[in-house]
């Protein structure tokens, strides 16, 4: 944790209610799991979720899973992508064509 950042654990009932925008509520998970401190009390806030969602501490709750599933096809969507990404150059391509082709019919075309 750097010197300028303060633990997000007072955020934690925010996040509980679903209160944090998604850098926000980002930001606090990333402090929970690097921070030992804020991870415990982290992890005692999921695990009462899980309780009070499914009756298991263990059972992740639905909003866990719709994170995991949307980190987990982001990544993979990432990761699926070509790092150097060029825009479609066959656009431009065919009408520069259609433009040549349209000035040599009408050069070539006897009159």
């Amino acid at each position: 944790m750097k010197w300028y950042e303060r633990h997000v654990d007072a955020g934690l009932t925010r996040w509980s209610l679903g209160e944090l925008s998604a850098p926000e509520s980002s930001r606090l998970l990333r402090h929970a799991h690097a921070c030992q401190r804020c991870g415990i009390r982290y992890d005692k806030w999921a695990r009462a979720h899980r309780f009070f969602e499914s009756g298991q501490t263990d059972t992740p709750t639905a909003m866990e899973l719709e994170t995991l599933t949307v980190a987990g096809l982001e990544a993979a969507l990432t990761a699926a992508s070509p790092p150097d990404a060029v825009g479609a150059r066959w656009p431009t391509l065919a009408v520069l064509g259609a433009t040549l082709a349209a000035i040599l019919a009408v050069v070539v075309t006897p009159t």
